[in-house]
Formats: structure tokens, C-alpha cells, sequence
């Protein structure tokens, strides 16, 4: 029988919330629609491998790779997919029981799907917005700008799209997904949405984004540089101004980020780009960027310029109170 959906799930320890995530997939209400999850481990050391043994079956397979990133593992699944359709979870997530019977009953005129989130973080459920432009690269774009975000796991896909352009060997540990939803969007021929909430993004105390604070963090900013790149390519042909501001403040907004955590996380890595992480801050600055940064960032920002060790501070204690608020 031929398979109609491949879930592709990278994961690299996370023996705390796989359980959660492959429950999630075998619990959806929906029969007779052949799917097969494949699972990457993208190198775990703890005891997630066992934990993923005890779900393995003919349509639940098992790929362990050495330690390469989330862009490599997210490859590897792609390569060994079967399904006509493409769904990405990632393992400390899990999505709702009429997930795959929604998209079943939406996905057959599209070749992207969007659909709704819940972030457990922010306690709010955000939901994609309509197309405002024939461009779709315009509308992924502004899309992130809005909130509705950048990641593989609220789309469903043609997987013929992965076909389109070449999955190179980046290493990237951050921010990957958008990087693909980037060329996907340039293939696609028709993106719809649903405005139904499908998806749970749940935080985990392990995951790269919260804990590793070294320089492959800096692999954020080379990505929404070829981004930046690319939609000044496409603005020969199509008005991407807007879109190129959006994506500047992108840039200013993750330097000033990466700064902040890896002075208050590893001063050491920070001290050894300090002046680089500067020239960017200065490179990215011009008052169209500075206009689409929130509020908070636009505080921020005049503060790291006024004195960055004064922004640190401030940084570091709005961490804490966001840390007293989410445990309360």
C-alpha cells in the first residue's frame, strides 16, 4: 500500500519527551491512511534510543547517525521518506489527535499547509494568516514578522518540493527549519491554511536553544545572512523592500540575542567575538531595521548602544523574572 504521510522526527536526547511525542502520532483518529514516522538520532548519549526501541514496528523506523545537527538529521529523514506528504514533529513536541485527519481533509489542493500552534512558553495559541501576496516567499516572510514563526512543524508539505533544490551538508544547529521553509516557499505553487490549532510546542530544559551557548550559535546569523542575500536577488524582479527590512531586524535582533546569552553563558566564546558580534550590531543598523524591532527590542537596542555592559545587566535580570513568572 502506498504510503500517503511520513512524519519525520529528529532527536538527540531527549528520553524525557519522546514517549510523549510518538503517543501523540499513534493516538490520531484517523483510519485506513497508510503513514510511516521516521526517526532520526542525531547522535543521542542518553537513553532515548531505548526508550524509541520499545515503539519500533514496520511503519515506525529508526536512523541513528553521529552527532551532525538538526539540519543533517532533518535531511536524512527527507532522503528516506516515502510518503506523498511531509510532517515534521520535533521530539519534545506532540500534536493533537485530530491532527492528521484535518490535514487529510484540507491538504489535497496545496502544496504547503499551515495550521495553528499552541507554544506552552508563551501559554497563547498563534494561527497562520492568509496570503496577501502571489509571492509566497513574501508571505513566509512577513508571516515570521507577524508571529506566526518559522518552523517545518506547522506546515504540511508536497514532499516532491524537497525535490527541487539541493539538500546540501550544512551543520546548522539553529534556526535550520526556516532555512528550508525559505526554498520550499520559492517551489511552492499554492499555500493554504487552517486556522485550527494542530500543534503543541512544548519547552524542554535540554534543547540547543536553551542550553548550548557556543559558537555554533553563531551559524544563526550566517543563516539569516544567505536569507538576506536571497531576498535582495529576488528584489531584481519582485518588490521585496519590505521584506528585506523585516529580515534586517532579524539579523540586529538575533545579534543582540546571541550576544546577551553568550556574555552571561560563556564570556569566554563572547570575549573572543566581541568586536565581531559589534560590527554586526553596527553593520544591521539603519533606523527602516530599527523601526520593525518590537518594543522591547528597540529598548534594547538603544541601551546596548548606550553602554552594552548596562544592557547585559538588564538582560540577565529579565531572564530571572521570565524564569520566577513561568514557575509560578
Amino acid at each position: 500500500m502506498k504510503i500517503k504521510y511520513s512524519f519525520i522526527i529528529p532527536v538527540y536526547n531527549r528520553e524525557k519527551y519522546i514517549d510523549r511525542c510518538l503517543d501523540s502520532i499513534l493516538k490520531q483518529k484517523i483510519f485506513n491512511i497508510p503513514f510511516e514516522v521516521i526517526i532520526v538520532d542525531d547522535g543521542s548519549i542518553d537513553q532515548t534510543e531505548k526508550h524509541i526501541r520499545n515503539y519500533l514496528s514496520p511503519h515506525i523506523h529508526y536512523l541513528k547517525i553521529k552527532h551532525s545537527g538538526p539540519y543533517i538529521a532533518r535531511k536524512i529523514g527527507i532522503e528516506n521518506a516515502k510518503g506523498e506528504y511531509i510532517l515534521f514533529v520535533d521530539s519534545d513536541d506532540c500534536i493533537t489527535e485530530e491532527y492528521l485527519k484535518i490535514i487529510d481533509q484540507n491538504i489535497k489542493d496545496y502544496d504547503i499547509l499551515e495550521f495553528g500552534f499552541y507554544s506552552k512558553d508563551a501559554k497563547k495559541n498563534f494561527l497562520p494568516y492568509d496570503n496577501d501576496s502571489s509571492i509566497y516567499l513574501k508571505h513566509l516572510v512577513s508571516s515570521r514578522y507577524k508571529g506566526y514563526g518559522g518552523s517545518l512543524c506547522t506546515r504540511a508539505f508536497q514532499s516532491n518540493l524537497f525535490k527541487k533544490f539541493l539538500l546540501e551538508n550544512y551543520h546548522y544547529y539553529y534556526i535550520e527549519d526556516y532555512m528550508l521553509l525559505v526554498h520550499v516557499y520559492q517551489h511552492a505553487k499554492k499555500v493554504g491554511n487552517i486556522k485550527q490549532v494542530l500543534y503543541h510546542i512544548y519547552p524542554s530544559d535540554n534543547s540547543l536553544t536553551r542550553c548550548q551557548f557556543d559558537e555554533r550559535r553563531f551559524s544563526t546569523i550566517e543563516i539569516e545572512e544567505k536569507i538576506l542575500q536571497l531576498l535582495k536577488e529576488y528584489n531584481q524582479h519582485y518588490d521585496m523592500k519590505k521584506e528585506i527590512m523585516y529580515s534586517k531586524s532579524f539579523v540586529l535582533q538575533e545579534v543582540l540575542v546571541l550576544s546577551s546569552h553568550l556574555y552571561l553563558n560563556n564570556y569566554k566564546v563572547w570575549n573572543k567575538n566581541k568586536n565581531r558580534l559589534k560590527t554586526y550590531v553596527h553593520q544591521y543598523s539603519s533606523f527602516a531595521a530599527f523601526y520593525y524591532l518590537s518594543w522591547k527590542m528597540k529598548i534594547g537596542y538603544f541601551i546596548y548602544i548606550i553602554s552594552p555592559t548596562l544592557f547585559f545587566f538588564i538582560f540577565k535580570h529579565y531572564i530571572l523574572l521570565r524564569k520566577i513568572h513561568h514557575e509560578k
